[in-house]
């Protein structure tokens, strides 16, 4: 018995001990999971923030090559509108007195840029390691790229936070072309050299602010994902550990019960007999040991068939349970021979039980199917407290007053040693 208790046990703490794994393993799996796509989130990110770029990049590099393709564009010159102080002759005047002044590539991108910062979009800066123009004098970030390009760098880009807001900064090379020439050309530039850069800049707050937006949703739905995922983890290991349980004692059922009566069978009754001894032992209790034989049972089973047999054997197993003490241990020895254990209990009371079965067993017949017949016992009793005594030898006093009582006559008991009780 304490082994099935020590194996129930430990069953019940590898059933633990594999959830928890399982739980562990699970939430491992969905953390790597939300690392993983967090950080292929921030790829994303930078990706979509680098194609902005170097799509307006791109641009405004298509614009200027528009603009020097035409050696400039000429526009009117109304109130407002300035000449560029970096051009030679930047300003003509038409045969009916209106005067136009030159918008070179650089201008027109520094003018448009002012407009695209005023309207929030993104912010453009020509620069140079050696400009013509002071504005366009490189800040630290740049001077940094403009040497990086001169060491084969194709592209710098960072973030940067002013006034609370966050923006990425990203600047290429800008090469000479053979229209860069006519301005740039005493500056000893030649066509494919790296004339400076420009820079793009524009507010990523709002892209940030929705990807770390979509990254907590899916935080909190990965969370609720593996409470559901442990939750059902846990309802099918108890289901599964119900299932194992159920099975362990359908076996332990069928390595301690007798098949045919369902009571317990003579392994199981050595066992019990063996733990109550050792306790009464500590206690100074009394064990007494009842064992029964059906009084001519070989008759019964030529008479009446051995399908008569099986069924009275039955029919006793279940009229003795109805009768013995829920704490008793009532098994099948062997054939026609039962033991049943009463602990703790005087030996006057050991008797009472003793003539209550035997009356029990003889006082209506026993029926299968159409057929019937009286059924007696004869019973031998032995006590602990008579002698001291283990499990084999208190079964064999047992057994030798059941001897007595056969011998005797039949349909009676005897108390070892040799005492008659009825």
């Amino acid at each position: 018995m304490q082994d099935i208790k020590s194996g129930l046990l430990e069953e019940k703490k590898e059933c633990r001990l594999l959830f928890g794994a399982l739980s562990l393993l699970l939430t491992a799996i969905v953390i790597a999971a939300c690392v993983g796509l967090f950080l292929r989130s921030q790829i994303i990110l930078k990706e979509e923030m680098l194609a902005t770029a170097r799509s307006h990049f791109n641009n405004i590099v298509l614009m200027r090559r528009w603009n020097a393709g035409y050696g400039g564009v000429y526009v009117r010159k109304r109130p407002g509108v300035e000449s560029n102080p970096y051009l030679k002759n930047p300003d003509i005047h038409t045969v009916d007195g209106v005067t136009l002044t030159l918008k070179n590539p650089a201008l027109m991108t520094r003018e448009v840029s002012e407009l695209t910062s005023k309207e929030s979009i993104c912010s453009f800066h020509i620069t140079s390691l050696k400009p013509i123009n002071p504005a366009n004098a490189p800040d630290e970030f740049e001077r940094k790229a403009l040497q990086d390009f001169e060491r084969g760098a194709d592209e710098v880009y960072s973030r940067s936070k002013e006034g609370g807001e966050i923006y990425f900064n990203y600047i290429a090379p800008l090469f000479v072309e053979q229209s860069c020439l006519e301005c740039h050309g005493d500056q000893g530039y030649k066509v494919g050299d790296i004339r400076g850069g420009i820079r793009v800049k524009f507010n990523i707050r709002n892209l940030l602010d929705l990807h770390d937006t979509t990254v907590r949703e899916f935080l909190l739905l990965a969370a609720c994902f593996t409470v559901v995922a442990i939750f059902t983890l846990y309802l099918f290991m108890h289901r599964f550990e119900g299932r194992l349980n159920r099975a362990r004692e359908k076996i332990r059922d069928m390595a301690l019960k007798d098949p045919l009566t369902g009571i317990f069978n003579r392994r199981y009754l050595m066992s019990r007999l063996g733990e109550e001894l050792e306790r009464a032992g500590r206690n100074g209790k009394n064990v007494c040991c009842v064992m029964l034989d059906i009084d001519y049972f070989k008759k019964i089973n030529d008479q009446y068939g051995h399908l008569f047999g099986d069924a009275v054997l039955k029919e006793l197993s279940a009229r003795i349970q109805k009768i013995v003490r829920q704490y008793d241990t009532f098994a099948r020895y062997g054939g026609e021979e039962f033991v049943l254990i009463l602990a703790d209990t005087e030996r006057a009371e050991c008797i009472r039980i003793a003539q209550r079965v035997m009356k029990t067993i003889k006082e209506k017949p026993f029926v299968y199917k159409t057929t019937s017949c009286m059924v007696t016992v004869s019973l031998g009793l032995a006590c602990s407290l008579a002698v001291e005594t283990d499990s084999e030898t208190l079964l064999k006093h047992a057994d030798d007053a059941l001897y007595q009582a056969k011998r005797g006559g039949r349909d009676r008991i005897i108390i070892y040693p040799s005492e008659n009780a009825e």
